[in-house]
Order: C-alpha cells, then structure tokens, then sequence
C-alpha cells in the first residue's frame, strides 16, 4: 500500500501532489487518513509547497494541520512554503503557517534571506505586519552574504510605509552596520520621494544613539516580548 500511496509519475508527482493541483479537498483529505503516507513527498516542491503557490487554503489548512507534515522543509530551490504564501500574496495560508507551533519564520534561502527580508524589499505593507506580529520574528536579521537587515532593504527601496512598521516593533535597532561597515541611513537615496522623511524617522528614533554593531546573520533568542502587542501600521 505505502508503493502505492508513495509513487510517482514522470514528472515525480505523486498521488496527493496529483490531487491538490486539482483542489480536489476531498480526495486530499482521504488520503491524509493513510498512515503509509509521505505528506512531503516530491521531486521538486512538497505538496505544502504546491498547495501555497496555488493558493488552495482549504487544503493548506489539511496539510499544515496533518502530524507528520514539515511546515519548513525546503523545495528544490531551498524556499519554504511560507516563502510561497508570501510571494504569491496568499494572507490567509501565510497566517496559518505562522500559527504553527514549529514554524521557523526567520529561515533563510539559498541567497541568506528570511521572508521578512524579501517584503521589505518588494514593499509588501500586510505581509511585513504579518510577519512583524510573530513572536518569534528577528527583526534585526542580517542576510548571510552581506548582513543587510530588513531595513537596510526597506529604506533602499524607499518603502517609507514599511520603515515605520519596522520602526514601530519594540525591538529594531537603527545602528547595526552591514558587510562593509553601512547604517540604515546610508541605504536611503539620495533624491527619493520619501528620502528627507526616512532620514528623519531614523535619526529620531530611540535607538539611533546605541552603541552601533554588526548585524549577524544569525538569528537573535528573545523572550518576554509580547506576542499579543498593537500590530505595526503604516502611519
């Protein structure tokens, strides 16, 4: 039976990957019920990764909530599959991935960056909220290659939006310095629509006289942070 429920076809798919691309919810669902199954089984992305890419939050929810399914686990092109949630604007999964008791939301991709990382480059106001309401989001994470923190990233793009979100959590830190020794102000450019007003937010911020120091890549253990704290909101 486990041959069977596990195999695959040419393309590597197999049953329960076949199943989701066709939101059949209730073939899905019968299928969880096997215990041979290999819920993250596949050749390129697991079934979650199917699942958050097309936006089926029926199926999500069963494969997120299914006891042996690895809400982190990599595709082939080491992205999660809250990376795909977020990518593909799917609020309601990304918000169900980030209920999930072993849900790492600072993992990093192949380039060193976390999801946070990548809405505060693309300007993603509701996903950075999401995220920045997590308990366990590092707000001050650098990427792996060159230490550039959220927002580093957010003032270079000049999402103003997104800077007064970060701004807004209770544990950012405006002067932790990159690869090559830069501040977040050195990020913000120079004639850009929001370039005097991101300038301001940072030199008056609370943090902007700490002691700088350079920001690590790895992820930062905090506790005693409140999980049920005012959502950040573009001002």
């Amino acid at each position: 039976m486990s041959e069977v429920i596990n195999s695959t076809d040419n393309d590597g798919r197999t049953p329960l990957i076949m199943a989701l691309e066709g939101n059949h919810a209730d073939i899905v669902q019968i299928l969880l019920t096997q215990n041979c199954i290999d819920v993250n089984k596949g050749e390129s992305n697991s079934p979650l990764h199917v699942a958050c890419s097309n936006g089926a939050s029926q199926i999500a929810q069963l494969l997120i909530s299914h006891q042996t399914t690895n809400v982190n686990t990599e595709n082939s092109g080491g992205y999660t599959a809250l990376y795909y949630a977020i990518v593909y604007g799917h609020l309601s999964i990304a918000e169900m991935l980030l209920a999930h008791p072993n849900i790492n939301v600072n993992k990093q991709d192949r380039f060193g960056e976390s999801c946070l990382h990548f809405v505060c480059s693309s300007g993603n106001v509701e996903m950075t909220n999401i995220l920045l309401g997590h308990i366990n989001t590092d707000v001050n994470l650098g990427t792996l290659d060159t230490n550039e923190t959220a927002l580093m990233l957010a003032c270079k793009f000049d999402h103003i939006c997104i800077v007064q979100q970060l701004l807004s959590h209770p544990r950012i830190e405006v002067r932790l310095l990159d690869r090559d020794g830069r501040f977040a102000e050195n990020y913000v450019n120079e004639g850009s629509q929001n370039c005097a007003a991101i300038l301001d937010l940072l030199r008056t911020h609370s943090s902007y006289y700490f002691k700088p120091r350079q920001a690590s890549p790895e992820v930062t253990e905090y506790s005693n942070v409140d999980p049920n704290r005012d959502p950040c909101r573009c001002m």
